[in-house]
């Protein structure tokens, strides 16, 4: 199951998350501040201290990198636990701030405890942390800092309701996880069968249909490619009659690695048909083919066959339509083979010899 990718995935998301959520509550924050306070009250600085905080936040989204996100996994991994940290630190002042008997877990605790658990995708071990931290100072902190009901049982109570976030924040995670595999898997399998449509199944080079779409953006773009060669084994057809298809078919893969080894990066090589392959280089098209045709001659195949190739050798121009390109160096081809094959004939320009 391809996984390479989900880690960078869900940090993307949370510091998404974490931006929008910190940019709506910093303007909250400071809205109860202003509005529904006390004018210099604690409260009201609790707000204002609660709305510089997330701020930095929010601006702190701003500073990493979306695309490092294995050079510095366990910094990125502490970073996508700040914002619920944050969170559960602010919902935890303000509970410690409440005036006379406590009855019950107030309303931002539990928004806090809950919509963490839903809004940030974190893994069981970063959430596991998180809501026990909150459970111990949520335990600690109301049995010594606020008077509470003594019917209610609060221990109980945050302990379960931690429990049960982090149980909500897990099972999240976990259909995060069955979501990216499986839109991982169809990607690579979409890869794959593109590669297979794109590819000649017994070379592995590129096929017809994808050479087709390489000379139309030459067509479209020049200066893509600075040549084009079209090459034919000699006598192709006396290796399938003598050894059999099944020889022949692994003389053309041997073929096929040889082309290979000489060809640049970005350069193109492909089966145009049968024994024809076709190249777009970007560099010189004569020398590359000379060069070609002396390692294919030199070079020896299954059961020691030897092959040579005729060449045909065209420089593209601006003004060169496909069709016209393909014409060219077709016939530049077909007067290597008059020649007497194992030759290689081209020209500056596609006009005809």
């Amino acid at each position: 199951m391809p996984k390479e990718g989900i880690p960078k995935r869900k940090f993307v998301r949370n510091v998404r998350a974490t931006r929008i959520i910190c940019a709506v509550l910093s303007v909250e924050q400071t809205v109860y501040g202003m509005f529904f306070s006390i004018q210099g009250s604690r409260l009201q600085h609790i707000y204002y201290l609660s709305a510089l905080l997330i701020f930095l936040l929010f601006l702190s989204t701003f500073l990493f990198s979306l695309d490092d996100t294995k050079k510095h996994r366990w910094i990125h991994a502490l970073y996508e636990m700040l914002p619920l940290a944050l969170g559960m630190s602010l919902a935890l002042v303000r509970m410690m701030n409440l005036q006379g008997v406590v009855v019950n877990i107030p309303t931002i605790y539990l928004a806090v405890l809950y919509g963490g658990a839903v809004i940030f995708m974190l893994s069981y071990w970063q959430s596991g942390i998180l809501y026990s931290l909150l459970a111990v100072c949520s335990i600690i902190g109301v049995e010594h800092g606020l008077q509470l009901a003594p019917n209610v049982p609060f221990r109980a109570d945050f302990i379960v309701n931690c429990g049960i976030a982090w149980a909500v924040s897990a099972t999240n995670y976990r259909s995060f996880l069955h979501t990216q595999e499986k839109s991982l898997l169809i990607n690579l399998q979409n890869a794959q069968l593109l590669e297979l449509s794109e590819r000649d199944w017994l070379t592995g080079l590129y096929n017809r249909r994808k050479l087709d779409e390489f000379l139309t953006g030459l067509a479209q773009s020049p200066g893509q490619f600075t040549s084009i060669l079209l090459f034919d084994l000699d006598w192709f057809k006396q290796v399938n009659d003598t050894y059999g298809h099944q020889v022949g078919d692994q003389v053309l893969q041997k073929l096929a690695k040889v082309v290979q080894s000489v060809m640049l990066a970005d350069e193109v090589v492909g089966r145009w048909g049968g024994e024809e392959f076709i190249l777009l280089c970007r560099r010189d098209g004569a020398q590359l083919a000379e060069e070609l045709r002396l390692l294919i001659s030199s070079t020896s195949y299954v059961q020691e066959i030897h092959l040579t190739a005729s060449f045909g050798v065209i420089r593209c121009s601006e003004r060169d339509s496909v069709q016209a390109l393909i014409a060219a160096v077709d016939k530049r081809l077909y007067r290597a083979k008059q020649l007497g094959r194992n030759q290689m004939v081209c020209s500056d320009a596609y006009t005809v010899m």
